[in-house]
């Protein structure tokens, strides 16, 4: 008899409430094995996929994993991290088909936990933690799709489902709406980009941690649409605002972004420069 058994088995001369737990325990200890398995297999499937650059190989073993959690009942968050996972590699085969099959697949699972009723509060923010991840990963594979609508869509379910989650979400709500914006521009859609913007923003304030590099990143947006918009001005008065809040965050990457969008756009001869930046400017001359 194995170590478990005995233990169910010695619990159950003690009544049926400690042969009930103990059979409980034994449920979990096999689930918590079960979990360590296919975590083991994914983490395997990303490194092959975004170190190795392996995609098909990376595929394959995404599928199996997948077949795993099947077979094991995986919890919604860690099947979703494998069909994002097995998404990912089918976008590497440039297979948007099976990607959108596989992610639509975990966004439905994580969907039905996250509005299980009498679900453990823990596990409901981690389902849609997962379902907006998902629901992101589909808004992409629509752009790449070239189906820009259902991207829009798409990137704003994920925006939803990290509201959902309250206070822990606002960080990824942020990011999802400043994604969304930045579609939007490529769209076309000035109006609708900057009102996702204001979003971005209203969140990014309610972020502790990260708030000043989700309004950088705003800011570079908004610039990016106002530019594309003909407001030359306006754009640059939007970088210079988003400087400030890329140097608190100390984030390089959107600083280099924005010094390079207003050189090019002082650089544009229907340029204006502000009012009050170009009184600075000739005082400094003087």
């Amino acid at each position: 008899m194995a170590g478990d058994d005995k233990q169910v088995a010695a619990a159950a001369a003690n009544g049926p409430e400690a042969a009930a737990q103990a059979e409980q325990q034994k449920m979990m200890a096999a689930t918590n094995q079960m979990a360590a398995v296919i975590m083991r297999a994914v983490q395997n499937a990303q490194r092959k996929l975004y170190e190795d650059l392996d995609a098909p190989a990376a595929r394959g073993m995404a599928e199996n994993a997948d077949k795993l959690c099947d077979k094991a009942g995986a919890p919604p968050p860690v099947h979703g991290l494998v069909l994002r996972v097995l998404g990912d590699a089918c976008m590497a085969c440039k297979d948007p088909d099976a990607a959108r099959a596989a992610l639509t697949r975990g966004a439905q699972l994580n969907a039905s936990a996250a509005d299980k009723k009498g679900l453990h509060p823990r596990l409901r923010m981690d389902a849609l933690a997962r379902l907006g991840d998902l629901k992101a990963a589909l808004g992409e594979v629509e752009r790449a799709d070239g189906q820009e609508k259902a991207s829009i869509r798409f990137l704003r379910q994920a925006a939803a489902a990290f509201e959902r989650m309250g206070p822990a979400g606002v960080h990824f709500a942020a990011a999802a709406h400043n994604r969304c914006a930045a579609v939007l521009v490529e769209q076309g859609d000035f109006d609708g980009a900057l009102e996702e913007l204001d979003e971005a923003v209203s969140f990014a304030n309610k972020s502790e941690g990260s708030g000043p590099q989700l309004r950088a990143q705003a800011g570079l947006n908004r610039g990016a649409c106002l530019r594309a918009r003909g407001d030359l001005t306006a754009a640059y008065t939007a970088w210079k605002d988003a400087e400030v809040h890329a140097a608190e965050a100390n984030a390089e990457r959107i600083m280099e972004e924005l010094t390079a969008a207003m050189e090019e756009v002082m650089a544009d001869p229907n340029f204006v420069m502000p009012a009050a930046e170009g009184a600075t400017k000739a005082d400094e001359s003087a």
